[in-house]
């Protein structure tokens, strides 16, 4: 048995509360807030950008079992890992090598014990320099799940499902299940990290945010956070564009200084953090009990993650 901690989240300078919510919940939050901010909401399945002598001009989608064509003067990259349009203006030698990117893993469970003023992580050897989580949703149900990078993954037998019911015969949350536990909408997905120097983010008619950009916290697999960031630069930049009429990579590059000013730093040192875990994983104990001999320490650690 290794070394626990417990911590008070850091609500920021201007306080607030803390919910955890299924991600069908947050992503419609999210989108009814652009609305009311003004943005026109079109619901279809985006299939390519519509490049045109070198230019992103548009978007190819599926609306209502038609394709059309969207066009743009400028196309903002905001979908995902998965992003088509990363897919089709990236070049292939500039994707995410194995050892910046993961594989994650997650479902919601029923009939386990929560405790709900907690979310909990579990930093243990057979997944490090990843970790498993149980974040509560509501009366003996939780957002459960495991990932690790992608290179170590690809090293072990077996497939996230099973790593996944090892964490769940665990004694320690073995004896939290009620009637077994029941796992259910389990989906995975992989990572992309920040922490891969050169990729380009900027193109003739399009730029890149968020999580299909690759802005992933190397230790967290947090992407919120950065997508934030790099959509309030995006839209700095973007705004600058318009005013030109310029649309061109040249007139757009800076956008890729403001992200490294803002982002590169912290995901150079969370990724020298995960690489250290993985070598010399007593690290983590070692932290774990110095945090907990130390609630300055802990609280300053906590809160940069």
């Amino acid at each position: 048995r290794g070394h626990e901690l417990q911590a008070k989240f850091h609500l920021g300078e201007e306080g607030g509360n803390s919910y955890v919510v299924p991600r069908i919940y947050f992503d419609a939050l999210i989108q009814e807030q652009a609305v009311e901010s003004g943005v026109e909401f079109c619901q279809a399945v985006a299939k390519e950008p519509i490049i045109e002598n070198g230019k992103v001009a548009g978007i190819r989608a599926q609306i209502n079992g038609s394709v059309q064509d969207l066009r743009a003067k400028l196309v903002i990259g905001a979908d995902g890992v998965t992003s088509v349009v990363t897919r089709h203006v990236r070049p292939k030698k500039e994707q995410h090598k194995d050892t910046h990117r993961a594989v994650a893993l997650r479902a919601y469970i029923e009939d386990i014990e929560e405790f709900p003023q907690e979310v909990e992580f579990y930093m243990y050897k057979n997944i490090l320099p990843g970790y498993a989580w149980i974040f509560p949703i509501g009366k003996n149900k939780a957002n459960i799940g495991l990932g690790m990078r992608l290179d170590h993954f690809r090293k072990r037998k077996g497939d996230l499902k099973e790593l996944l019911q090892q964490f769940l015969e665990m004694p320690a949350i073995k004896k939290r299940l009620l009637r077994g536990g029941q796992l259910k909408d389990v989906a995975t997905w992989q990572l992309n990290f920040g922490s891969q120097k050169n990729l380009q983010h900027v193109f003739d008619g399009a730029i890149l945010v968020g999580d299909a950009a690759g802005f992933i916290n190397p230790l967290t697999g947090g992407g919120i956070h950065n997508a934030l960031v790099s959509a309030e630069l995006a839209a700095q930049v973007a705004d600058e564009a318009l005013q030109a009429n310029d649309f061109s990579r040249a007139n757009m590059q800076h956008y890729e200084q403001l992200c490294h000013e803002q982002l590169w730093q912290s995901m150079k040192n969370s990724y020298w953090m995960q690489r250290s875990f993985l070598r010399f994983p007593i690290l983590v104990d070692f932290l774990v009990k110095q945090m907990k001999e130390n609630s300055q320490l802990a609280q300053t650690f906590l809160t940069k993650l």
